[in-house]
């Protein structure tokens, strides 16, 4: 199989309904959102927000539902995912997550990728760090941000980058 590219995805998106697999690193993560409202009868209301690319540029996916609590943990910053099944939308969301100047890399803000438990139910495989080949040409992740609590889970010898705030 040969995947698609995002540049191709973000021109050919509207003509069709299934689409051919997708190779991206995650770049950037949101925070878990929950989206329930009072009289909805949602079973898991939430969402997360990737920032994902490809050698052509960087485009936004979404993940919905029940999705969430079965893959928001294993999706770290640099894992590369191969989608297989997917949904391309309008961009909706006026969330930009990082800025594409500082990762030299275009942006395809007028889609984004949703991942759902429907419609078509999504096909996400983890690509093992082993498997990754230099030619498929994904864009190394610049900073690997980490919140103090995650500190103590970190490997030794494991590099990270921290931003604090000193005050006096």
């Amino acid at each position: 199989f040969k995947p698609i590219s995002i540049s191709i995805l973000a021109m050919t998106w509207e003509n069709k309904f299934s689409f051919p697999p997708l190779r991206v690193r995650i770049i950037h993560k949101s925070r878990l959102r929950y989206f329930g409202k009072p009289k909805t009868k949602l079973d898991v209301p939430y969402q997360a927000y990737f920032d994902v690319a490809d050698q052509s540029g960087m485009v936004l996916m979404v993940l919905w539902g029940s999705l969430c609590p079965e893959w928001y943990h294993s999706m770290k910053i640099g894992t590369v995912l191969l989608l297989e099944k997917y949904a391309v939308k309008k961009s909706v969301s006026s969330i930009i997550q990082s800025s594409p100047e500082d990762l030299h890399m275009k942006r395809f803000s007028s889609i984004e990728i949703a991942l759902n438990v429907r419609d078509p139910p999504a096909k996400i495989n983890i690509i093992p760090e082993h498997k990754i080949k230099p030619e498929w040409k994904l864009p190394e992740v610049e900073y690997q941000f980490v919140t103090r609590s995650e500190l103590d889970k970190l490997a030794q010898n494991q590099f990270c980058d921290i931003i604090g705030l000193v005050q006096y």
